[in-house]
């Protein structure tokens, strides 16, 4: 009997491990067939609450990545991906009411404004500063002039609110993949998966940067533009630093900027800035004027990027100085018309500016479309000031002091200065023009702007790719 009971026992294990080989066979035989369609059979099967989604990529186009492309390199990782572009015909929720002028003539009001349990103006204000086309300080300084263009954001937000909810309540995601952050779509489904009150959410965002081929990106915030989170990869990477390696890497770099330069950042011209040979010379750097690296971050004593134009102005003309004002490339296309509002905004906010340039006999300059060569002048400048663009870090690494008025992602690192005020501003741009000695003067740590340079390109950017991509949602 115990005999007859062993063998029953092994047969039973036997056929027991026969049948879960089969069942492996079958399901690996499953995945294999369906692995290059895995997103569209996922599009398919949406609604039948059966499949969830690995990762909800928001496609704005800004990243460059075809919807195709995604699929592809997420199937390959094994995860399901749903991509989502267009949301169709956007017609506004039937518990929204649209607010009244009296609501909308005010700051407190327009940021205060609720749409359910969402905060309208800290999803929308990036929205709002592109149509109006001017500085949230500016729209906020006089808002009944931006009524519609204000009551049109919020409408168009609190419909995507709602479709946000909807696809994320359906689908589940354990991963979003944005652009940027603060780009309307993004935006709003940021807060929406913050607020998911079913499951965490990790949120992934990314940006451009000044390299064509790589981007930066957040995981944290969801919010890609000047996260800190390079400067931990600067702690945890610059005590492993070979010197030369990095001095060959930024040679090759500045060698390169003509292939690897974002197009619409790129200066062709082969023009150069001849300030006064007997003057120092100051660089300023601007941005688009609508950038969020801008509309958030400059510091409270400067509203709007014009002030602190203008602060650098003064102190050029105080000091017999030359100055050059060197405009962002893209506003010589596209964005011509935020470029044209910030000048118009200098020479009203301060209407003497344009007698101070003329009678300066070309000491005070403005290039306002890509006349002179922004390496060029980097190289003539004696001081560069910013807000806070990521071309300060490549003049830190070309060994020029550099100065923003902002928060940013090189900031606080030993070769650059935070001006938050203009007193602080004054006192930076003249430690560094005067150099004395004497008073204890040592100069940026150039050393650690080149090694930073290095970690955050090839250490922590991602390259411009879906796998990469797909790679960074596995972090």
């Amino acid at each position: 009997m115990p005999k007859l009971l062993r063998r029953r026992g092994k047969a039973l294990i036997f056929w027991s491990m026969l049948l879960l080989l089969l069942i492996l066979a079958h399901r690996k035989r499953n995945q294999e067939s369906s692995l290059q369609i895995l997103g569209e059979i996922y599009k398919e099967s949406m609604m039948s609450h059966d499949v969830l989604v690995d990762v909800l990529v928001i496609h704005s186009g800004w990243e460059q990545v075809p919807e195709s492309e995604y699929l592809r390199a997420f199937n390959a990782k094994g995860l399901k991906a749903k991509v989502i572009h267009d949301f169709g015909a956007l017609v506004n929720p039937q518990d929204y009411q649209s607010p009244t002028r009296a609501i909308l003539s005010t700051s407190l009001g327009i940021r205060t404004l609720t749409y359910r349990k969402y905060t309208l103006w800290s999803i929308a204000s990036y929205d709002i500063a592109l149509r109006c086309g001017k500085p949230l300080a500016e729209i906020l300084q006089d808002p009944v002039l931006y009524f519609e263009k204000l009551n049109a954001s919020y409408a168009v937000t609190a419909t995507l609110l709602d479709k946000a909810e909807d696809i994320i309540s359906e689908i589940q995601p354990r991963v979003l993949y944005i652009t940027q952050g603060y780009l309307l779509k993004s935006a709003v489904f940021r807060a929406v998966a913050t607020l998911y009150p079913h499951s965490y959410i990790k949120i992934f965002a990314t940006e451009n940067t000044f390299h064509k081929n790589k981007l930066t990106w957040d995981s944290i915030a969801g919010i890609s533009v000047h996260s800190k989170l390079p400067q931990s990869y600067f702690a945890r990477y610059r005590d492993t630093l070979k010197q030369s390696e990095v001095e060959k890497y930024i040679m090759t770099y500045f060698n390169n900027t003509s292939s690897t330069k974002q197009g619409e950042h790129l200066v062709t011209s082969e023009d150069q800035w001849f300030p006064p040979k007997n003057s120092k010379k100051i660089l300023f750097i601007a941005q688009v004027n609508v950038d969020s690296a801008v509309l958030y971050n400059l510091f409270p004593a400067f509203p709007v990027q014009v002030d602190v134009i203008r602060a650098v102005l003064d102190f050029a003309v105080l000091n017999d100085h030359a100055l050059l004002v060197k405009f962002h490339p893209k506003e010589c296309g596209v964005w011509a018309h935020v470029r044209n509002h910030t000048l118009s905004s200098l020479m009203s906010r301060y209407n003497d500016t344009q007698e101070i340039i003329l009678s300066s006999n070309r000491k005070i300059e403005l290039d306002p479309c890509k006349k002179y060569n922004t390496y060029a002048a980097i190289e003539k400048a004696d001081l560069i000031v910013t807000i806070n663009s990521q071309t300060g870090l490549e003049a830190a690494a070309m060994k020029k002091p550099v100065i923003t008025t902002a928060t940013s992602l090189y900031g606080g690192l030993g070769f650059s200065e935070e001006a938050r005020n203009r007193e602080e501003l004054y006192h930076f741009m003249s430690k560094h023009l005067e150099k004395n000695l004497r008073r204890g003067y040592t100069g940026p740590d150039f050393r650690a702007a080149r090694g930073f340079l290095y970690i955050f390109l090839e250490k922590f950017c991602i390259n411009r790719s879906a796998d990469d991509i797909a790679d960074l949602m596995l972090k």
